[in-house]
């Protein structure tokens, strides 16, 4: 079997797995440690499907003795000697930082065919009950029926003739004295009890019900058919991407509808203030739009060209921007000169901007009056701290961070003051990039927890954690973003080029659509409010 073969069978494997179906995966997985016994992505995902505790320690084991370097299968051994069994050990192997927009281009991976075995097995239907609910009631109605009747029977047993005749019927005793009403047959002998006075009035024997007496059926109301309204089609959005375009290596900002058509450059240049002080756009990218429409923010790369100690020199670097959405000047709201900041999120008010910069080293969270003003830092640590995303109320922040696994990026949200931190997502590998949905539920995120980059799902606490394209090919995702109506999540993706195309799907993994198809890179995708 050649390497690729064995990959791909690797990947079949694992498909399986990820797909609950645990028979399956197990034996694909087994064939290919046969083939290669140091398999260490086999040995874990065999871990995470043992049954029983001393089969998943010979299986972590092994993958120790593959690679000592491997902490996290160390960290999970030492769990089973220490504590009950957890959940099933997950696949520690590392992925890739996420890079920037400049990053080289990925090549496009071979479409993984899917079988049909790799299919979960469908779970028997309970068999319903019946309920004898009629007959029961029925012949509660039928007790209760015999009952009155022999009460009131009773009572007119006690209440009867006197001695001296019958009593006359209530049609008798209410007919004028001139009636002469027919003499009725003289009614059968029982014993009467003596009146107290007044008129005795022998009340007659309630009817019984014949023993066949069914009561009607009782009329179920129809639920009422609630219309859910249809989402209007794709080409009614408008959206912003980053793009290169005509054989260019810059990047560049474009607009066009929501189904891919109608795409046009955006036009934005410097200021004349900045041309003055010597800097240069060399490109423009990632940007975001302000809660109105009216303006955009976006990450703007520039060289400035000066003098030191009397020699010409230059130096380039990232700064945060604002511009009219429809373009025209550029007006610079952050001067840090450093190296990489990016990243900008406006808040929901229209009020702040935030991001994130490596301006004193390492990666750390900012805000700024949208107007401009001084940075405010927002985290101080050793930790990269990255893609702040506001929750749509303005009281949060969710962000990427390594500070509890560093060199791999795990989903926290803490409140703007940076108070209240809690982290969301703890997988092997990073996840990063969040965004909250339109109405505050759910994020969405990017994870590598399944070696290549995926985008996720989960409840704004951090629950319910689920993929959004299941059993995808092998192929990177970049930037999701949420429509405005919370309908579809827009992406980039390689899985068909060797360049990042435009993609939607459905929050509930359907109508996956490609909206570009162009010969370079297009990413960063921002849905007109």
């Amino acid at each position: 079997m050649t390497n690729d073969e064995l990959q791909e069978l690797l990947r079949t494997g694992i498909q399986a797995a990820q797909s609950g179906n645990k028979a399956v995966a197990r034996r694909i997985l087994e064939q290919v440690i046969e083939q290669d016994p140091n398999s260490e992505l086999a040995w874990i995902w065999l871990a995470t499907l043992a049954d029983d505790v001393g089969e998943r320690r010979v299986h972590l084991e092994r993958v120790i003795a593959i690679n000592p370097d491997n902490e996290r299968a160390r960290q999970a051994l030492d769990k089973l000697k220490t504590a009950p069994p957890p959940s099933p050990a997950k696949k520690p192997r590392r992925a890739p930082r996420p890079e920037g927009p400049r990053a080289e281009r990925p090549r496009s991976a071979p479409t993984l065919d899917r079988d049909a075995l790799l299919e979960p097995e469908p779970k028997a239907p309970r068999r319903a009950r019946r309920r004898p609910v009629l007959l029961t009631l029925l012949a509660l109605i039928i007790v209760a029926l015999v009952a009155l009747g022999v009460i009131l029977l009773n009572e007119a047993s006690q209440s009867g003739e006197d001695e001296t005749g019958p009593a006359p019927s209530p049609a008798t005793a209410t007919s004028p004295p001139t009636a002469m009403p027919e003499e009725p047959a003289a009614p059968a002998e029982r014993p009467t009890s003596t009146p107290l006075g007044g008129v005795l009035i022998t009340v007659p024997p309630q009817e019984s019900l014949p023993p066949t007496w069914t009561p009607p059926p009782t009329a179920t109301p129809t639920a009422t058919q609630t219309l859910t309204p249809t989402p209007p089609p794709l080409s009614s959005y408008t959206m912003l991407i980053s793009a290169r375009r005509a054989g260019s290596a810059s990047w560049s900002l474009y607009t066009l509808r929501g189904d891919g058509t109608g795409e046009r450059r955006l036009p934005l240049r410097l200021s004349a203030a900045d041309e003055a002080a010597g800097l240069t756009l060399l490109e423009v990218y990632d940007a975001a739009y302000s809660p109105d429409g009216e303006e955009i923010t976006f990450t703007a790369r520039l060289r400035a060209t000066g003098q030191q100690d009397g020699a010409p020199a230059t130096a380039e670097f990232e700064e945060i921007f604002v511009a009219p959405a429809r373009g025209g000047d550029m007006r610079r709201l952050t001067e840090l000169e450093a190296a990489q900041t990016g990243d900008a999120a406006w808040s929901p008010d229209g009020e702040q901007i935030a991001f994130a910069s490596d301006a004193d080293g390492d990666f750390d969270l900012y805000t700024i009056d949208s107007d401009g003003g001084t940075p405010r830092l927002l985290t101080r640590n050793t930790a990269d701290d990255r893609y702040p995303a506001w929750s749509p109320d303005g009281e949060w922040l969710a962000f990427a961070t390594d500070e509890n696994t560093p060199g791999e990026m795990e989903i926290w949200r803490m409140r703007i003051s940076g108070a209240d931190k809690k982290q969301l997502t703890d997988d092997v590998n990073s996840s990063y990039a969040p965004a909250w949905s339109p109405d505050g539920s759910m994020i969405v995120f990017l994870s590598t927890r399944w070696t290549h980059t995926d985008i996720f799902l989960m409840n704004a606490d951090g629950t319910g954690e689920r993929a959004l394209i299941v059993r995808d090919i092998p192929s990177e995702e970049r930037d999701p973003s949420w429509s405005p109506d919370g309908e579809w999540i827009a992406f980039s993706s390689n899985r068909e080029t060797a360049w990042y195309e435009l993609y939607v799907a459905r929050t509930d993994s359907t109508g996956l659509q490609r909206l570009t198809m162009q010969d370079d890179d297009s990413r960063y995708p921002a849905w007109t409010p």
